[in-house]
């Protein structure tokens, strides 16, 4: 005895409180045809989309339009002998009622019907029923390569636990140095493997969700860029600027002391100390009697002056010098 075939009919049904236009979408999407193909499947004609198959095939078609929000029916295919003898008798009667304008519209139903089969007899050929699209390859790449570093990838291919870990991580560099190995291995791989492998399951509120917490870090960062890091380097460069002063002033003490050995006295005038000043931005006065010296400096970029004695004593005088 033969075993018994089935086809699924669509008469363009909607699950309660479903959305056309959404539930549209998820057709196209999920048996990856047009979307014109798909809204054609709603014009309330009755649509064969699945013949001749086994009642465990039907079902899952039936219920991946179920899943989608639409609704369709399994029948039975009659017997030959029957189906050929209800088929003369529909001809018949067809064809007295027909006019050649419906004719032509029912053989651009029927290349529809076949095109939107053929979309349907690809999807059944994989093992499960799913809503998952495979993820692209170099959709996949391009994302790892400008967004890896924020764990979008991950994010991409449903690994949202790795996907906020990336973005919760990604001020330390950690991340885009793994993203950089991952676009490496994506680059390789082939785009087969990658399908079987991932599903491109991320959804739009998990990206929306991960963007907010990448712009909530970055602005973090450049916060504490602004308020903590921009004084810190003005405070050094400042130091750094007070250091060089001391430095040219403790070599013109030198200077002074070995102009006290050989002349049994100090001098004001820089030109007569052996004496060469290795930062030109810095400027000194010297001021002197019979028993000792006082020499002041500064810096452009400093608003005090540093001053040194003859016994080569530092300290900071707020009165700052000019040339």
């Amino acid at each position: 005895m033969e075993d018994k075939k089935y086809k699924v009919i669509f008469k363009g049904e909607l699950v309660d409180d479903a959305d056309k236009e959404k539930v549209i979408e998820k057709i196209s999407a999920m048996f990856k045809m047009k979307k014109e193909k798909a809204e054609k499947l709603f014009s309330g004609k009755k649509k064969t989309v699945k013949k001749e198959a086994s009642l465990e095939k039907c079902k899952k078609v039936q219920a991946a339009f179920k899943k989608a929000g639409a609704i369709c029916h399994i029948e039975e295919i009659e017997s030959e002998s029957s189906t050929e003898a209800k088929e003369e008798t529909d001809a018949k009667t067809e064809a007295d009622a027909k006019t050649e304008a419906g004719e032509k519209a029912e053989a651009e139903d029927d290349q529809n019907d076949e095109s939107t089969l053929n979309a349907l007899q690809i999807f059944q050929s994989s093992k499960n029923v799913t809503s998952n699209n495979p993820p692209i390859k170099k959709e996949l790449l391009l994302m790892t390569i400008f967004l890896g570093a924020f764990g979008f990838h991950k994010l991409y291919i449903g690994k949202k636990f790795q996907g906020f870990l990336y973005i919760l991580l990604c001020w330390t560099g950690i991340t885009l140095v793994l993203s950089i190995i991952e676009s490496i291995v994506l680059a390789i791989i082939k785009g087969e493997t990658l399908r079987k492998k991932y599903k491109a399951s991320g959804g739009k509120a998990v990206f929306i969700i991960a963007s907010i917490l990448v712009v909530l870090i970055i602005s973090t960062e450049l916060y504490a860029i602004i308020t903590i890091g921009v004084p810190k380097y003005i405070d050094y460069k400042t130091r750094s600027y007070r250091t060089a002063v001391i430095f040219e002033l403790n070599n013109l003490w030198i200077a002074e002391e070995v102009h006290l050995i050989d002349n049994n006295k100090y001098t004001n005038n820089i030109k007569n100390l052996d004496f060469e000043k290795l930062d030109s931005n810095v400027t000194m006065i010297i001021d002197t009697n019979d028993d000792c010296f006082e020499a002041r400096g500064t810096h452009p970029a400093i608003n005090y002056s540093m001053l040194i004695d003859c016994k080569g004593m530092i300290k900071k005088v707020d009165k700052k010098i000019t040339r």
